[in-house]
Parts: C-alpha cells; sequence; structure tokens
C-alpha cells in the first residue's frame, strides 16, 4: 500500500466529512428569531380584539387557551353576537366566570374588514 499524504485541494468537496451538528450560535440565533415571530403574530392578534374592544384578555389568563380560542373564532366567523351561544363554549374554571366573560365582549363592534385582517393572521 501507498501511505503519501493526501492533498485536500485534489479532493472533491463531496468526500470531505460535513459537520455534522450547527453550530451553536447558529441554532440559538434562529431560535430567537422564531420565538420573536410567533409571539408578534399572537399580540398582532390579540390587538385585532382590543381595537373591537373586546376585553376578553382582562378575563381570561391565557387568550390562546381552549374557551378563548373557541370564542374568538365565534366572534370571527359570526355574522351575529348571542351572548348566550358563548357560555357553552366555555371549559373548566372559566365557567364560573360566565357572566364576566359575556360582559368583557358584550357591545364590541367589528367590521367584515377586521375579521378578514384576524383571520389572516390567526392562518398566518
Amino acid at each position: 500500500m501507498d501511505w503519501r499524504p493526501v492533498s485536500y485541494r485534489s479532493c472533491s468537496r463531496q468526500l470531505h466529512p460535513r459537520q455534522r451538528y450547527p453550530h451553536p450560535a447558529g441554532v440559538y440565533a434562529l431560535r430567537f428569531k422564531l420565538i420573536s415571530c410567533k409571539s408578534s403574530e399572537k399580540n398582532r392578534y390579540q390587538n385585532v380584539f382590543t381595537v373591537c374592544n373586546v376585553a376578553l384578555d382582562a378575563v381570561v389568563s391565557d387568550m390562546f387557551g381552549v374557551s378563548a380560542s373557541s370564542i374568538t373564532d365565534y366572534i370571527v366567523n359570526s355574522d351575529v353576537f348571542d351572548p348566550e351561544h358563548c357560555v357553552p363554549l366555555l371549559k373548566k374554571s372559566l365557567k364560573k366566570k360566565a357572566d364576566e366573560v359575556v360582559a368583557s365582549i358584550d357591545g364590541f363592534q367589528m367590521t367584515d374588514a377586521q375579521k378578514v385582517r384576524a383571520r389572516m393572521v390567526k392562518e398566518h
């Protein structure tokens, strides 16, 4: 066998071992960017309801929980608001606050353009 040193310049790029794991700084930067984008989208969605006088976030601890999401979906997708329809949408401990939830939603004004914007932000 011939044990001559091999010049890396003569080898093709495919024969070089690839870096198995990306650099940690790049991973953390990407993670930070993704988390920032996700929180920006959530803030944008929540601002849609703030502009329309929906104070659901004052009553509910998690605006993106099951109960709050079902109520916001009902508001965005329905043409007529019925407070009695919101009560069965509440889950677990939020059933005790049914009157506060209905009062926080009652009297909101959401145009069709705002509903379309809310749907677009939610899908994104």
